[in-house]
């Protein structure tokens, strides 16, 4: 299904009718309430009248947002390590990682490809400029890993 910004929408996963502020690649910012989320588009629906009736002047938002126990923030490293993983499974394991950092709340992070062929650290550089939640890469700091390395600077 085709949305745009304004439209006014619904999903299996939340409570109330959420309006789209933003539209990414596969994800969508929808304003829920007064808390704006970032949604995959796959499992949004176009509100019909009666769930947008239902849901003026409601006060509450149900949202099922991804938790994070008090373990998470204790065991979470800003660094990630993807030497030895194909580059399928390194942005896999990037984005559930960029996620939850993300949600901890942490800004900078240090990505870890190794130099080999190149082909990790390109897919890497890649993925990081089509994602809007980062803010700047430094694709070589001489301190720390050179080429081997990309830190990563979140919104």
């Amino acid at each position: 299904m085709k949305f745009s910004v304004g439209d006014m929408v619904s999903s299996s996963h939340y409570c109330v009718v959420g309006k789209i502020l933003r539209l990414l690649n596969k994800d969508t910012i929808v304003l829920f309430g007064s808390m704006s989320v970032r949604i995959s588009v796959s499992i949004l629906e176009m509100a019909n009248m009666k769930d947008i009736d239902n849901s003026i002047g409601r006060k509450e938002v149900a949202v099922r947002l991804p938790s994070i126990s008090s373990k998470d923030f204790v065991e979470f490293d800003t660094n990630i390590d993807l030497h030895g993983v194909s580059v399928l499974e390194g942005l896999v394991m990037l984005d559930k990682w960029l996620d939850k950092a993300i949600l901890m709340g942490y800004k900078d992070l240090k990505i870890i490809h190794g130099k080999g062929s190149g082909v990790m650290k390109k897919a890497v550089h890649k993925y990081l400029s089509n994602n809007d939640s980062v803010n700047r890469i430094i694709k070589k700091h001489p301190l720390s890993g050179g080429d081997g390395v990309t830190w990563v600077n979140l919104k």
